[in-house]
């Protein structure tokens, strides 16, 4: 993704207020990416890439690192 950060966060927002896509999200991460997102260059998310979607609770809350060093636009 050209935009890492940028495109995260719209698809939290997205996920924070649309309960279907949120639903979609957690059941098929790539595919609804890209089905919502798709890259301009029509490519799609390589199947090495691993996404993981967790949700918070009343009682955990999940927070998200990225190492330094970690390419995260490298797809």
């Amino acid at each position: 993704m050209a935009d890492y950060k940028k495109t995260k966060q719209d698809i939290i927002n997205r996920a924070e207020t649309d309960t279907n896509f949120c639903d979609e999200l957690k059941t098929d991460p790539k595919g609804t990416i890209e089905k919502y997102f798709p890259q301009a260059d029509g490519s799609t998310i390589p199947p090495k890439m691993n996404i993981v979607v967790v949700e918070d609770s009343e009682n955990t809350v999940y927070i998200n690192v990225v190492p330094p060093d970690t390419n995260v636009d490298a797809y």
